[in-house]
């Protein structure tokens, strides 16, 4: 959906991480997001499309752990990101993920209360 003219400096509609949160730890992580709220109007929507590890995870979830730990990252359980959205000012709105499926996308919106 585009804005128009008038609406340019509000913000985009939808914002999309797409595999970026597991690639830093919690703070690098935090502070991705708290830039994003900055630039987000009220009706923005975050959309972060991420692998979600379950309890327990699975060996090839564990597996891209390990990695993602060699280089600062890590792959997050959904109370993992619960955690890191309230702490960037945001809130959970929404969950969407195919039955069965570890990937799935978070919807996100600016808290109502900073």
């Amino acid at each position: 959906m585009y804005r128009t003219r008038a609406d340019q400096r509000a913000g985009a509609l939808i914002y999309y991480l797409r595999h970026v949160l597991h690639d830093y730890g919690d703070e690098m992580a935090v502070a991705i997001l708290k830039v994003i709220r900055g630039s987000m109007a009220e009706d923005s929507r975050l959309l972060i499309a991420e692998q979600i590890l379950t309890d327990p995870p699975k060996p090839q979830a564990t597996a891209i752990d390990l990695i993602m730990l060699n280089i600062g990252g890590k792959e997050r359980t959904r109370a993992m990101f619960d955690e890191l959205i309230a702490k960037a000012g945001l809130e959970f709105i929404g969950f969407h993920a195919r039955p069965g499926s570890e990937h799935g996308v978070l919807e996100c919106r600016k808290a109502s209360k900073e």
